[in-house]
């Protein structure tokens, strides 16, 4: 079966020459300059908030630690998000349900269970990260930090507070205390 020649020397059923081509490199094109655009224009209009959990998980759990994002999420009234980092070196914190506050392992220093300043080495308190909440959904704004409160205003907890000596990690941003 062979194919047959129209008058302008094309064979019939056959895109026009260079058709499939010029296709090709239209929609090379499109990849090479749509998919940057598209990634700049994504980042400019992407205002660092995500949906984290609902307001009745973080009511049912109280602390919240998200290891992915470096947050813990803590219940309250409102509810608060701080960063998992402590001001002083940047080494992970940990919450210890008996003292209800923060700790860390690694040098001592201690925060209430909304971020203020117990004692230790910190400069300050844990920093805040924007929280809020939209209808059942929790969401917090990733690429901002907010200054965790100065120490000169050191809180002073209703009980004991955990200290960092006998606590220890029991999972990932928990800690316990047995003497507590």
């Amino acid at each position: 079966m062979s194919e047959r020649a129209g008058g302008n020397g094309q064979v019939e059923g056959l895109p026009p020459p260079g058709t499939g081509r010029r296709r090709s490199l239209i929609f090379l094109l499109i990849l090479l300059v749509g998919l940057p655009v598209a990634f700049v224009l994504r980042v400019a209009l992407d205002t660092g908030w995500r949906q984290v959990t609902s307001v009745s998980i973080l009511e049912a759990e109280d602390v919240i630690y998200m290891p992915e994002l470096g947050v813990f999420l803590v219940d309250g009234d409102p509810p608060i998000a701080l960063d998992a980092a402590s001001p002083h070196q940047g080494e992970d914190l940990a919450f210890c349900p008996q003292g209800d506050n923060f700790v860390s392992l690694a040098h001592g220093e201690m925060f209430s269970r909304s971020g203020r300043y117990i004692g230790g080495p910190a400069p300050r308190g844990m920093d805040g990260i924007p929280l809020r909440v939209r209808g059942e959904i929790v969401e917090i704004n990733i690429s901002e930090r907010i200054p965790g409160p100065p120490t000169t205003d050191p809180y002073l907890p209703e009980q004991a507070p955990c200290p960092a000596d006998n606590s220890e990690l029991v999972m990932p941003g928990f800690a316990q205390n047995p003497t507590v």
